[in-house]
């Protein structure tokens, strides 16, 4: 994965349809993935507390479209959160 700051928050990677940027909210930070037919909207979200847990379960997903990436807060269908824990450091993909 690769990382790209633009207006909104950051790109983190991609998909073969998506964009998957992380972007700020008031409260927390949101994975989002973005429609490359669609830029100014998206598809689905997973809510993260502040800081560099987005980043790291970014990092840590697989990025298929079968799958969510783990330890979210909130997610785009309204569930309120996710077991799995974020994944530490080590657990990350990086590059």
């Amino acid at each position: 994965m690769s990382l790209r700051e633009d207006e909104t928050g950051w790109r983190v990677g991609e998909t073969e349809t998506h964009f998957i940027e992380i972007m700020p909210t008031l409260y927390n930070d949101r994975l989002v993935l973005t429609p490359k037919r669609s830029p100014m909207t998206y598809d689905r979200y997973w809510c993260y507390p502040r800081g560099p847990a987005a980043f790291m379960a970014a990092f840590a997903w697989d990025s298929s479209e079968e799958t969510e990436p783990p330890g979210w807060i909130k997610s785009w269908d309204q569930r309120r959160h996710d077991p799995r824990p974020i994944p530490r450091l080590d657990e990350c993909r990086m590059g």
